[in-house]
């Protein structure tokens, strides 16, 4: 199911899940995430990764998008628990992305972004999700 220009579902839940729920799927995530998703593909106009398990050979990432209360990775509360966050990579370092982001956090948080990821901590994806927060400045955690 396509969701955005250049989006679809199962690029936000994890195989089993949409195995069971197939479009029905969609009650698992913000319908705020894929249009972030979009935004962020657009700004640096390439494409990005999140799931990618949906493809033939090569698709190993199942839980950058939603993941069910009994995932294993991540945190015990993590935003992706609620389908309020998403992981992704592509072709531009992440330094440089992570770097853009800060610099350009308004612009960012007015698309409904909230809370990155430190690239320290994450040096191989982007974590941006949408907590709800009080305060006018992006969480860095």
């Amino acid at each position: 199911m396509k969701l955005t220009n250049n989006f679809y579902l199962q690029e936000f839940v994890p195989k089993s899940l949409y195995r069971k729920w197939g479009n029905n799927a969609t009650w698992f995530i913000d319908p705020r995430i894929p249009k972030l998703a979009q935004f962020v593909r657009d700004r640096y106009n390439v494409p990005i990764t999140i799931n990618n398990w949906h493809y033939k050979k090569e698709g190993i990432f199942n839980f950058r998008g939603f993941r069910p209360s009994n995932c294993a990775w991540g945190a015990k509360h993590s935003m992706h628990k609620g389908g309020r966050a998403f992981d992704f990579d592509c072709q531009i370092p992440l330094k440089e992305i992570f770097a853009d982001i800060l610099l350009n956090k308004k612009l960012f948080m007015n698309k409904g972004i909230s809370a990155v990821e430190n690239i320290e901590r994450s040096i191989t994806w982007i974590h941006v999700d949408i907590r709800y927060h009080i305060g006018d400045d992006l969480i860095i955690f």
